[in-house]
C-alpha cells in the first residue's frame, strides 16, 4: 500500500482567555508524487469530510487538539495530530 501526504492548515478565532474555541481545518490529500487524492475520507471523532477532485477538504467546529484521520482506496490508514 501507499502513503499518503496531509497538507493541512488549521484557522481558528481569537477567544477569552481559557477558552478553547472551535476551529476549520481546511487541507489538500496528495499521494506521494503530489498528485490530488479525490474522494478519501478525512474525519475528525465524528465529523467527517470527503475530498474534492482537487483534494481538498474542510471540517469545520473542530475543538482544541485533534487527530485528523484520513482513508483513501489504495492507501494505509493515516492519522495526524493538529493543534
Amino acid at each position: 500500500m501507499k502513503s499518503l501526504a496531509i497538507l493541512v492548515l488549521c484557522l481558528s478565532a481569537p477567544m477569552a482567555p481559557g477558552q478553547s474555541p472551535p476551529s476549520t481545518i481546511h487541507g489538500q490529500l496528495l499521494d506521494p508524487s503530489r498528485s490530488p487524492i479525490a474522494g478519501a475520507t478525512v474525519s475528525v471523532g465524528s465529523n467527517g469530510s470527503t475530498t474534492g477532485v482537487n483534494g481538498e477538504f474542510e471540517l469545520d467546529s473542530v475543538a482544541g487538539t485533534a487527530s485528523v484521520q484520513v482513508a483513501a482506496t489504495g492507501f494505509r490508514l493515516k492519522a495526524q495530530p493538529v493543534t
